[in-house]
């Protein structure tokens, strides 16, 4: 999904990322849907990123489209609200 809309993760989220997702698998119940688990943490690092980088006043695309490890921290805040992450 990052690939597909030119979204970067740098390392550090990448591996938080993946620690997010199996942990989700191995908590998994029937209901479980890899994808939209997926999806729905990739759009909650999407808002958290935009939250990011709205106070920062000269973008570059780089820093645009950089996913980084606060977005994922952030990404986690916002949905434990909703009981996701």
């Amino acid at each position: 999904m990052c690939v597909e809309s030119d979204y970067v993760l740098s390392k550090q989220a990448e591996i938080e990322v993946q620690k997010i997702l199996k942990e989700k698998y191995e908590g998994r119940d029937k209901n479980f849907a890899n994808a939209r688990e997926v999806r729905n943490l990739y759009e909650s690092l999407i808002i958290s990123q935009a939250d990011r980088i709205y106070k920062i006043k000269y973008l570059s695309k780089n820093s645009l489209m950089r996913l980084e490890k606060i977005n994922v921290d952030n990404a986690r805040n916002l949905k434990s609200k909703e009981a996701f992450i």
